[in-house]
């Protein structure tokens, strides 16, 4: 409350007028200050290795979305070309539902396997619709409150001029924070959170921000052990590295990344957190 409240008070006044932030409070009343946090512009990437008796591939993921209030479109790109031989593009489109955040993807662009949704002889719209139900809405307050307990730093990286502060904190840390609201489900059922805890493991979240006290990256590492059994014939280790670099905050126009009406009349509900795709991608490792 007392954060929302300095935020109104100081209104656009941001980190110009406040001066240097000193702690994580400070930082996080600038940042909540700022009009634009929900339009901006993001691109991203992940890398993704799989190793599965003695055999170890990776596969890069490239990610941009734009975003404009409660509404994200985007692209994701995934090469599976060390696995598969296939590279496949994402159309994706995220949108909050009071407090759901709803995504619809479908497959486009240059896949180049067989049979994918880009394949001449497939005539099916390609949507897929997952939904996740959380005990509260994602907003500015919302996230800062998530953020209050991070160490702050002031920092400087050669690899980005822009970034001046950061915020770290264990990802475990986050997780809790969510879960102590209530429950978080799917379309389909409450979120396994043993199986989140276990995947997130030590890994430790690192928001950054710039000069305005705006984001300017976000980044995580995480690694977990996919235990054999349930569909995997052998255990397979998964290690994850993810940055996600925000910028152009206020220069989304108005409706750019509103959902299209064809996705949601044709969409097919799916379940967001189903292993069935990881599993199934493993064991074709494996062989």
């Amino acid at each position: 409350m007392a954060l929302a409240a300095c935020a109104v008070l100081f209104g656009l006044a941001g980190c110009a007028f406040l001066g240097e932030p000193a702690n994580t409070g400070d930082l996080l009343v600038r940042f909540a200050a700022n009009p634009d946090n929900g339009n901006f512009s993001s691109e991203g990437t992940a890398n993704l290795v799989f190793s599965i008796g003695g055999f170890r591939a990776r596969v890069p993921v490239t990610m941009e979305a734009k975003a404009d209030g409660s509404s994200v479109h985007g692209s994701v790109v995934v090469d599976m070309t060390s696995v598969s031989g296939s590279r496949h593009t994402f159309d994706v489109y995220v949108e909050q539902q009071g407090d759901a955040v709803v995504g619809y993807v479908r497959e486009s662009g240059d896949a180049t396997e067989p049979g994918s949704a880009t394949d001449p002889g497939d005539t099916s719209s390609g949507w897929r619709r997952a939904q996740v139900d959380l005990p509260f809405k994602i907003d500015v307050a919302a996230v800062s409150e998530l953020l209050s307990e991070a160490k702050f730093m002031r920092v400087a990286y050669e690899s980005d001029d822009k970034v001046c502060y950061e915020l770290t904190l264990p990802a475990q840390t986050v997780l809790d924070a969510i879960l102590g609201k209530g429950q978080v489900s799917t379309s389909f059922a409450e979120v396994d959170a043993a199986a989140l805890e276990e995947a997130l493991g030590n890994s430790i979240l690192h928001v950054r921000f710039d000069k305005n006290c705006a984001v300017r990256s976000v980044s995580l590492d995480l690694g977990f052990t996919q235990r054999a059994g349930d569909g995997i014939a052998v255990s397979a280790d998964v290690d994850l590295d993810v940055m996600v670099l925000f910028d152009g905050y206020g220069s989304v126009a108005a409706g750019e990344t509103a959902v299209p009406s064809s996705a949601r009349e044709s969409a097919v509900t799916m379940d967001p957190f189903d292993e069935r795709e990881l599993k199934d991608g493993l064991e074709a490792l494996r062989r």
